[in-house]
């Protein structure tokens, strides 16, 4: 079976899934890799408060950016340069305005925040511009990525990366500002990283940001593809990180440290599958397009998803063992008891790359609609009260339990319903042989 994936991976451009890959690692895993310094100068309630922050800085950009990573990237490969300068145009000046809304409502609801997520108002009003600083630089990572610029597309995550660990460091460590200097941390990297981006847009991909690119027509395509996704992106959040608003509202607030530590070493997962659907996905679409969906493209594409799953699930229960062993030195000694968390939250993170594997198809149709209600919204719906009867009953780490429970919904929901839009040999590859493609 790994002979096979191998031959795979040497046939999709492997010099590039290298740099995505290191490029990812570093990008991805910088929580990561302030686990063994921050467990050591924060408390677990200083854990817990930056993981709410970034949790509430996640769900705010949902409603900021409106997917509109994957509306750019689907438009690179169908229109002309001029389109695709005024279509993003246009996609920003949307971003532009659900910045404000969450400004605003931050401000109207910051004591019920503080009551229970221990976020003062100050740190509230940084959230919505962060959002949109974020924006622009996944929108230069996304063109760079469409371009195949992997060198490029590395550079700009890592220097994110450098920048992010080298003051987080910085504040935390050497002018032990607690929490807050993590977040000073992100507020900073994301400025500096985000004018760059702008400059990048508006240099090499001719973006204005003024008023007069407005066009309705654009406007009405975006909000049509962005406004669909809504309940899946909201349903995304509450799969992947309204446990922390559980835990602090239900345990305490130190709770959610703990439990954001393991599943931060649980992330390992997403890291590493990260980069492989960096690669994988537009390679899928051209390979999709090239051969007019012929049926034996897709039964090889089939054939390389169960092979990453299997693969996937194995590793998670190795990275558990794993962590069993190197938490008593990886991290501080209040934290080391969070190894618990990390069985359930990377057996979860393996079902949620089995449903981002699934869903490419549905991107590819650009049939996202259907997405949105029967997979992540239904399976937000379930985890929802879930995790709160399970928390009730066996305590923290019935949050880590629900969200395997919930991602195993939305793997198979997503298989069913892609399925259903775009037809693939899922049960029909019996004595079939994996070919180089």
């Amino acid at each position: 079976m790994f002979r096979g994936l191998f031959k795979i991976l040497n046939s999709i451009r492997v010099k590039n899934s290298l740099i995505y890959l290191t490029a990812s690692v570093a990008g991805s895993g910088i929580a990561f890799f302030l686990v063994p310094i921050l467990t050591r100068f924060l408390s677990p309630n200083d854990y817990g408060i930056v993981s709410n922050y970034l949790a509430l800085l996640t769900l705010s950009s949902y409603f900021i950016c409106l997917s509109n990573s994957g509306y750019i990237f689907r438009n690179y490969y169908f229109l002309n340069k001029e389109e695709l300068s005024r279509s993003l145009s246009n996609v920003f000046f949307i971003n532009f305005s659900g910045t404000l809304g969450i400004f605003t409502l931050l401000i109207i609801l910051n004591k019920i925040v503080f009551s229970y997520l221990q976020i003062p108002l100050i740190w509230l009003l940084f959230i919505p511009l962060l959002g949109l600083g974020q924006i622009f630089i996944d929108t230069t990572l996304g063109f760079f990525q469409a371009q195949n610029q992997a060198k490029k597309y590395s550079l700009l995550q890592l220097g994110q990366t450098v920048l992010n660990l080298g003051f987080s460091i910085l504040f935390v460590v050497a002018f032990l500002w607690d929490w807050q200097g993590r977040i000073i941390a992100q507020i900073i990297t994301i400025s500096i990283l985000g004018m760059i981006g702008i400059f990048i847009l508006y240099k090499k991909f001719g973006v204005t940001f003024s008023v007069h690119s407005v066009n309705k027509v654009d406007i009405k395509d975006f909000l049509k593809f962005g406004i669909p996704l809504i309940p899946h992106s909201v349903g995304g959040f509450v799969l992947a990180l309204s446990d922390r608003f559980f835990l602090s509202s239900m345990v305490s607030v130190s709770a959610t440290g703990l439990y954001s530590v393991g599943s931060t070493f649980g992330g390992l997962m997403m890291i590493l599958h990260g980069a492989f659907y960096k690669v994988y996905m537009p390679y899928a679409f051209e390979k999709l397009s090239q051969s007019n969906d012929s049926i034996s493209v897709k039964r090889k594409l089939v054939k390389i998803t169960y092979i990453y799953i299997s693969g996937f699930v194995a590793l998670s229960l190795l990275l558990y063992f794993f962590a069993v062993l190197i938490f008593p030195w990886f991290v501080g000694p209040k934290f080391e008891k969070a190894y618990v968390y990390v069985l359930w939250i990377s057996l979860g993170y393996a079902m949620l790359a089995a449903y981002q594997m699934f869903t490419i198809y549905a991107i590819y149709t650009k049939q996202t609609q259907a997405i949105a209600l029967r997979t992540d919204f239904l399976a937000a719906a379930v985890k929802l009260p879930l995790t709160y009867f399970l928390i009730l009953y066996i305590g923290p780490i019935g949050a880590a339990v629900a969200t395997f429970i919930a991602y195993f919904i939305t793997a198979i929901s997503a298989l069913h319903i892609n399925n259903k839009i775009f037809p693939m040999p899922w049960f029909t590859l019996r004595n079939l042989e994996i070919e180089s493609i």
